[in-house]
């Protein structure tokens, strides 16, 4: 895995290529992972046109959207750690117990369980499938019943 120091509009980042395909890779920027596709010069047009409609082409900004921290309520769900989320177990409306699992966080390769941490009615889901979260991000609201 090779490590790279970047400046970016004068902010400094560490990054990391985890997987180089071709002309797609995967890299973790500070902790969040990115696909990216990399253009070459000289590559015919249309050959990338190709490539576009068989991948979809990421956002300078990174994966799907990007969570961030926000002043906590009560009954808010809080990812533990920076990640990306890959799957949802609850939806808008639904009944919930303290300790049920309501998201899959993954974070350096490593799948988290996020839970509840009080009983009630899930009222919000501030995170979806594939998006990038924040530390202390709140990912979903509880209220009650």
């Amino acid at each position: 895995m090779k490590k790279y120091k970047l400046i970016i509009n004068g902010e400094k980042y560490e990054t990391k290529i985890l997987t180089y395909e071709g002309d797609y890779a995967k890299v973790d920027v500070d902790g969040v992972e990115y696909d990216i596709e990399i253009e070459r010069e000289g590559k015919k047009e249309a050959k990338s046109q190709q490539k576009a409609a068989a991948k979809p082409k990421p956002t300078p900004s990174g994966p799907k959207e990007t969570v961030s921290a926000a002043p906590p309520k009560a009954g808010s769900v809080l990812a533990p750690i920076p990640g990306t989320v890959i799957d949802v177990k609850v939806n808008v409306g639904d009944k919930v117990s303290e300790n049920d699992v309501v998201m899959i966080l993954e974070a350096m390769k490593m799948e988290s369980e996020i839970h509840a941490g009080t009983n009630g009615v899930v009222k919000a889901i501030n995170a979806s499938k594939g998006d990038s979260v924040q530390d202390n991000a709140v990912l979903i609201e509880i209220g009650a019943e």
